[in-house]
């Protein structure tokens, strides 16, 4: 399952807007209040339609708050209509477009008959599993800035054997329900060590934690502390509710993820993590993160889930960094031409981010002189070899050589960046033919 393509009409902000989407990782950006977390909740509305399908639940209703508001003046605001959203998705390798509309400005009930194909697919998904089928469930997910809030001490209870389908319990709830992976992990351990259990289901979660946090080597469930605890690399544990936001953060993601993929797709066993496609939104996903961990936390999403798609939204230069061109989604800027993983902070920051006056470091501004009296010199060089032709002077010859002996000087200022040392060479080579 997929999400290709969603338009949307008076929702919150947007007033009539299109976006596209990649097929595994989408960073949205903007300003704040330009509508990146609308957006988030735009797409969770469309995903509460899928799930009425797979869980039978009850359709969920536009709030009054959401229908777009336009203020005429100081004592009159209108509310737009019609509300429509647009998606175009795949379910079980099959293609959908379906809309839900209203055009009535009270209750929040919206018309979804258009979305009847998609619902019955997703339906006969159900069924196929309560009859005991091995058919693949997509997962769902929608990951709030609540979502390491979680300050209760409640005992972590066994769960009890459930449904495949159990796996949506909670899925647009915008909070990690860190109850639900617990629960799971300390049941499924005991059974392990008790009744010798296969580990299979087991290793896929705990390896997917193991791959996010690398500072955990091993994860096991501590009945005398009540919870999961991580081995680091010098062979003492420690606890995950004594973790910081951070590290909090990073792992109730993971887990929870993990745990839904398990608990849906169990028969597909070592693989159940990785095989499993769905969507997976998370708003503000650099939250709490330190910069060393902001810039490698896409790359590791990519490969602990590749099947995946993620939309996201940020306000961490770091992560645009470590992106595409085509996985970035500005909403308050020119769509982005060259991949910002091959620009720096600074740049990302004016260009990408529409940040004005970025401070540069000394060594930038250094280096950018350096550039500038390169190039100069460069010009320089070939207006003299231009009056050498004509008059054969002695004396401009060896000026000449001078400059292509600082001019070699000054490709060693540029080592660390061989790119550019590059670039320098074809621009001599450029202007002397």
């Amino acid at each position: 399952m997929k999400i290709e393509q969603i338009k949307i009409k008076n929702f919150k902000l947007f007033e009539d807007e299109e976006f596209l989407f990649h097929p595994q990782m989408n960073i949205i950006i903007g300003n704040n209040a330009t509508g990146k977390t609308s957006l988030l909740e735009a797409l969770s509305y469309s995903l509460g339609t899928v799930l009425m399908g797979l869980k039978r639940e009850e359709s969920v209703p536009l709030r009054y708050e959401e229908k777009r508001r336009k203020i005429i003046s100081s004592d009159n605001i209108e509310i737009q209509l019609p509300f429509r959203i647009d998606i175009k998705q795949t379910l079980d390798n099959t293609n959908y477009e379906w809309h839900r509309s209203t055009d009535k400005e009270l209750g929040g009930a919206t018309n979804y008959k258009y979305a009847k194909d998609m619902i019955e697919k997703a339906k006969e998904l159900r069924d196929k599993v309560r009859n005991g089928k091995r058919v693949k469930l997509p997962i769902i997910a929608y990951y709030g800035t609540d979502r390491v809030n979680d300050k209760s001490q409640k005992k972590v209870t066994y769960q009890k054997q459930g449904s495949r389908l159990d796996g949506y319990y909670g899925a647009l709830d915008s909070r990690t329900l860190k109850g639900q992976f617990l629960e799971w992990f300390k049941s499924y351990e005991d059974s392990v060590l008790k009744f010798g259990k296969d580990k299979i289901l087991y290793s896929a979660f705990t390896n997917s934690i193991t791959n996010m946090v690398t500072d955990w080597k091993k994860i096991h469930f501590s009945w005398a502390m009540d919870d999961m605890l991580g081995q680091l690399e010098n062979g003492s544990w420690e606890s995950f509710s004594m973790m910081s936001a951070g590290y909090q953060s990073i792992v109730r993601l993971t887990a929870d993820i993990a745990y839904r993929a398990i608990k849906l797709n169990p028969h597909l066993g070592e693989n159940a993590v990785k095989e499993t496609e769905g969507v997976v939104l998370i708003d503000e996903i650099d939250m709490h993160l330190h910069p060393k961990w902001q810039k490698k936390i896409i790359a590791d999403l990519k490969k602990t889930f590749p099947n995946i798609q993620f939309i996201a939204t940020t306000h961490s230069p770091f992560i645009i960094q470590s992106l595409r061109a085509e996985e970035l989604i500005i909403l308050d800027g020119d769509d982005v031409v060259d991949n910002p993983f091959t620009k720096s902070i600074p740049d990302i920051a004016e260009e990408e981010m529409n940040l004005e006056d970025v401070q540069r470091s000394k060594k930038f501004l250094e280096m950018q002189e350096v550039a500038s009296t390169y190039f100069k010199l460069i010009k320089k060089q070939y207006q003299l070899s231009q009056k050498i032709e004509e008059l054969n002077s002695k004396k401009l010859d060896d000026e000449i050589e001078k400059i292509k002996q600082k001019l070699d000087e000054l490709e060693l200022e540029f080592n660390s960046d061989p790119v550019f040392v590059a670039l320098m060479k074809a621009e001599r080579k450029t202007e002397l033919r």
